[in-house]
């Protein structure tokens, strides 16, 4: 399904790209080596969610830790897996009828939510003196 997705690199950097999920797990800037899927926020209803994709830190892959990362997931309250590599994030929705959510585009208010969130987290970063 088309739609935006968003990226957020080790240094703390945020995109938005064009493409489905498929591309979006192609993308040579997003998680590689065994990317690991993870809800941020549960779709429930017409609601849209959130899931997150970072590389595996079982594997040895040399990917650099993404505490800018990390800390936009605490904001949502989601004590995911450590971040490692470049975390990719797009929309889920609810499947009636199933307990797996489908993924999609992010939408309008969620690419705002996400730029709000991550510009309070790299201010509240820099505020405390760390470098993303």
């Amino acid at each position: 399904m088309p739609g935006i997705y968003a990226l957020i690199d080790p240094d703390g950097r945020l995109h938005f790209r064009d493409g489905d999920t498929r591309t979006m797990l192609k993308d040579p800037d997003a998680a590689q080596t065994g990317p690991v899927a993870f809800t941020i926020l549960r779709a429930q209803g017409r609601a849209q969610g959130l899931c997150g994709y970072t590389g595996d830190d079982s594997l040895p892959s040399g990917q650099q830790s993404n505490p800018l990362g990390q800390a936009l997931l605490a904001a949502f309250g989601s004590p995911e897996p450590p971040i490692h590599g470049t975390l990719a994030i797009c929309g889920t929705h609810a499947v009636p009828g199933d307990t797996m959510a489908g993924l999609c585009g992010l939408s309008d208010p969620q690419q705002r939510l996400i730029r709000s969130v991550h510009a309070r987290v790299r201010q509240e970063t820099e505020e405390a003196g760390h470098r993303p």
